[in-house]
């Protein structure tokens, strides 16, 4: 992992989604790229004008102009954070300009904030941060954001939670999973949620002792939930098992859609709030 992207609208929510960005620059010894894109605001043709140029025109240039600022603040104030960072400032739509930058620059990561209001998932569904987690071709670390008054989280991969149906087709993703764990000397936790929605074609515990011969190194345990669903089950047993890292794959796409009903994501706001780290197969 060399390079991560971190998109930002410079708002006080969104500094914990941060913290992980430097954290996990540090850990990688990787370039932070901080991002900003800014969507020119529709001009209202009411407003009076001054000149040959109306007033929403120039709060538009203004706006623009402070942005680049508060950009250029950010970047200043990360410097002695010990990390190489780098900007980058666009124009467009914030979900598609992620994406761009993303590819471009060949991102290994892009870390995202997400609202507090709602809980876990809230903002993976029908947001910008579902959008480029979807769209994305590079992992997604979608890290919650604090409310005001809540007291600050610790900022640590000690305890690695992969949501897994052992299926042959996640090797490559568990494999990163597994990269991710001992980059951090993390304790890694497979979940297997059997839920009648769920595929199970292959013999969990063949896969199980095929993999751990490929990866000796890291001990592997598996622990079965039973569960109407994937969401009721991941929320149980994050619930008993605190972790500091969920884990999931584009697999699990129509998991994060199925979060629409709003009584599995009632129930994920009550009882679960840790990143997610998504990845792409």
């Amino acid at each position: 992992m060399k390079t991560i992207l971190f998109p930002t609208d410079f708002t006080a929510s969104t500094q914990h989604a941060l913290d992980w960005a430097l954290y996990f620059a540090r850990q990688y010894k990787a370039t932070l790229v901080v991002l900003h894109v800014y969507q020119p605001p529709i001009p209202d043709a009411t407003l009076p004008t001054m000149g040959d140029l109306g007033v929403g025109v120039m709060a538009t240039a203004d706006l623009e102009q402070i942005g680049r600022e508060n950009l250029q603040k950010l970047v200043q104030k990360l410097q002695p954070e010990g990390v190489a960072i780098e900007s980058e400032w666009r124009i467009g739509a914030v979900e598609d300009e992620i994406v761009a930058v993303a590819n471009e620059r060949d991102i290994d990561l892009v870390v995202t904030g997400r609202s507090a209001q709602t809980g876990f998932f809230d903002r993976l569904v029908g947001s910008a941060a579902a959008d480029v987690a979807r769209a994305a071709t590079c992992p997604v670390l979608v890290v919650p954001n604090l409310p005001d008054d809540a007291p600050a989280a610790p900022v640590q991969v000690k305890q690695v939670v992969y949501a897994t149906q052992l299926e042959f087709e996640e090797r490559d993703m568990l494999a990163q999973t597994m990269a991710v764990a001992r980059v951090f000397g993390a304790s890694l936790q497979l979940v297997k949620v059997d839920a009648a929605n769920q595929p199970n074609l292959y013999d969990d515990h063949q896969l199980l002792m095929e993999l751990q011969r490929q990866h000796g190194d890291l001990p592997l345990d598996l622990e079965k939930v039973k569960a109407r669903s994937v969401t009721q089950g991941l929320t149980e047993y994050l619930e008993s098992h605190p972790a500091d890292l969920l884990v999931m794959t584009t697999r699990e796409r129509t998991f994060f859609q199925n979060l629409i009903n709003p009584s599995e994501t009632e129930r994920m706001v009550a009882q679960t709030d840790v990143p997610v780290l998504v990845l792409h197969g």
